[in-house]
């Protein structure tokens, strides 16, 4: 025990008392900081034995099991659990530094710890990831025309596998007195869609629909005296095309009566242009006959689609619903509407 020096020794009792009261306090601290540096040195110690059994034990277990790669990975990463210590928790463990946590993941080297940790941020396996080096796989047009959503298609896409395509006038109805109705768009049909783009720009959606169906009518239209103007019309739905010439709306006018017809005809498949142009139209352009190609590649569409051609046999045993565009003049032979209910005045 450390001698505690007085400067001398007080004759006064109160003096007396203080210095006793001082020298009990200093005791006390002297105590006090041996029992911490005590058990500081006693913990250092119980943890460095530990971590050395539980590491001497992970070493042997690997020399004696040679267990599988997963079964190695799990026991130097928690080989905490052979020297009898609780599994550390992963917020636990992240917190540690960087040298203890090799020394808990029982890694015989740096670059193995090193690739253990890289594992821990790694999807599994089992999870395909597509890398460069994999083969492109090209999935064609007509297998996804059918699950492609109008609203989606792009104007690049629909030029590359429009059926027809150019610059046409549209109506657009408008509100105001002065306002411009007609306004030239890029129109292109796709399979069986008719789109409105307001320029080529391959980025550019798709700003209007129309779906050409057994119900629709296409036909020349007095909608304007500058133009060649083709109306488009069914139930619910009616658009104007002003074409810049005659070749041009014949062009446009047979290509949207061949896919009217095919939708009559209940032909499967996407619409191309070697199918249109296998098709022909009578003088009228109301009849579509198919000639010998277009007769086999509706025959092999069926072998290819069972649930097609069972459908088209019920249709023809039965009697099919008269479809809107075979009467002629459908929108004058509606039923007048109903007058309006009579409420009788209440009496005075």
């Amino acid at each position: 025990m450390l001698p505690l020096l007085y400067p001398e020794h007080p004759t006064n009792p109160h003096e007396k008392e203080v210095q006793l009261m001082q020298d009990e306090l200093t005791a006390k601290a002297i105590a006090n900081a041996k029992s911490i540096l005590r058990r500081s040195v006693a913990s250092q110690c119980s943890t460095a034995t530990s971590l050395t059994d539980s590491q001497r034990h992970s070493f042997s277990s690997e020399d004696n099991n040679h267990p599988s790669l997963n079964d190695q990975q799990q026991t130097r990463r928690w080989s905490a659990e052979s020297g009898g210590l609780d599994k550390p928790s992963s917020s636990s463990f992240s917190s540690l530094p960087p040298s203890s946590r090799l020394l808990l993941s029982g890694a015989t080297s740096s670059e193995s710890f090193r690739q253990q940790e890289l594992n821990r941020f790694l999807p599994p396996s089992s999870r395909h990831l597509k890398a460069l080096s994999d083969p492109f796989v090209h999935t064609p047009f007509s297998a996804l025309a059918a699950n492609i959503d109008p609203w989606c298609m792009s104007a690049k896409l629909a030029l590359d596998h429009a059926v027809c395509s150019d610059w046409l006038h549209k109506h657009n109805p408008s509100s105001f007195a002065f306002g411009r109705s007609w306004k030239r768009r890029f129109v292109a049909i796709v399979n069986r869609t008719v789109y409105i783009f307001k320029s080529e720009k391959p980025t550019v959606p798709a700003h209007e629909h129309f779906l050409l169906t057994e119900d629709t009518m296409v036909f020349v239209s007095e909608k304007s005296k500058k133009g060649f103007v083709l109306e488009l019309r069914k139930p619910l739905c009616q658009w104007h095309l002003r074409c810049s010439s005659v070749a041009q709306m014949k062009d446009w006018l047979e290509t949207m009566k061949k896919i009217v017809g095919c939708a009559k005809l209940s032909l499967g498949g996407t619409i191309t242009k070697p199918l249109l142009d296998s098709v022909q139209l009578t003088d009228d352009h109301r009849i579509l006959k198919l000639t010998n190609t277009a007769e086999q590649k509706a025959s092999l569409q069926q072998q290819n689609h069972p649930s097609l051609r069972r459908n088209t046999s019920a249709a023809s045993q039965h009697h099919q619903r008269r479809s809107l565009a075979d009467i002629p003049d459908w929108e004058k032979i509606l039923p007048p509407p109903l007058p309006p209910p009579k409420i009788p005045l209440p009496s005075p």
